[in-house]
């Protein structure tokens, strides 16, 4: 659908998929990207000591978390998508979203609080295992809410998008109460999807509290067990690979969505990719390739 690559903060390259009529000015869904940016807003709340330490529990802060299986799991595991609530695998993942954001007969009834309670006790002990499940990136979102009484859209907004954003739009979806549903349809325009890579790149690179926290998260990582030799480590909500000989960060989405951190010669790489033939991977695999040209 779209592509854009950074070099040295100038677009050296950009195309858009006119036959699908995209451009420039079109908005587009990042899907799971959505949850790299909800793991910034917990490294900003970090850093303005709103959350004291990573090592706390979700219980020290959300009265609503205190109540779930999230209760004692630390702030860092859920980040690390090793909280163990949820079972392995999609077991009860299409419910889980239905519940969130009103799908079917629940239209009109979304509820990230009621996906939640489903979860009514965790599936294993925290630190065990990764499970990539929409659970732990919506406990973020109510952790988030409850402790600036704000929607984790609207924080990522005011703290991070108005720090790089050109084109200025962006969406958020949320439930009928309110709350952010980051498991996807974070929506911006492509200019903009870019230069959010580039903004967690420069802060890693200058070390600032965001960079720090993105940092610890990819020393951190875990093992995701995958075969994909480019998906084998996770860190906060995004993923760790080689690319030029050195670990660093991609954000990636559902059915293609990518973006791609090479900060050893200051290059992001943004595409927007949708084929309902899209087989996980198939992309990643040849990005490091890709950025070597």
């Amino acid at each position: 659908l779209a592509a854009i690559v950074l070099k040295d903060g100038k677009i050296v390259y950009e195309r858009y998929n006119q036959e699908k009529e995209i451009t420039a000015d079109t908005v587009l869904d990042g899907m799971s990207i959505a949850k790299s940016g909800a793991a910034s807003v917990i490294g900003h709340l970090l850093c303005e000591k709103k959350i004291k330490s990573l090592a706390d529990t979700a219980g020290m802060y959300s009265d609503f978390l205190k109540t779930t299986p999230y209760a004692n799991i630390t702030i860092k595991n859920i980040l690390l998508m090793s909280s163990g609530v949820s079972k392995p695998g999609d077991d009860g993942e299409g419910r889980f979203i239905a519940t969130a954001l009103g799908f079917g007969k629940l239209a009109g009834k979304g509820s990230v609080k009621s996906a939640l309670n489903l979860l009514e006790e965790a599936y294993t002990s925290q630190g065990e295992r990764w499970n990539y499940h929409p659970s732990d990136p919506l406990a973020l979102s109510i952790l988030a809410q409850e402790i600036t009484n704000k929607p984790l859209g609207q924080l990522f907004y005011e703290k991070i998008y108005l720090d790089f954003r050109k084109e200025g739009r962006l969406h958020w979806l949320s439930d009928n109460e309110g709350v952010t549903v980051p498991i996807s349809s974070s929506a911006m325009r492509a200019r903009d999807w870019v230069r959010f890579g580039q903004y967690i790149m420069q802060q890693m690179s200058a070390n600032t509290c965001l960079g720090k926290f993105f940092k610890y998260g990819s020393e951190n990582a875990v093992s995701t067990e995958y075969s994909d030799p480019n998906a084998k480590k996770y860190g906060f909500m995004s993923w760790v690979q080689d690319i030029n000989g050195s670990p660093t960060l991609t954000f990636r989405g559902h059915a293609g969505q990518l973006i791609a951190m090479d900060p050893t010669r200051n290059i992001v790489v943004y595409i927007a990719f949708f084929d309902k033939n899209y087989n996980f991977g198939n992309i990643f695999s040849d990005m490091d390739d890709f950025l070597n040209k």
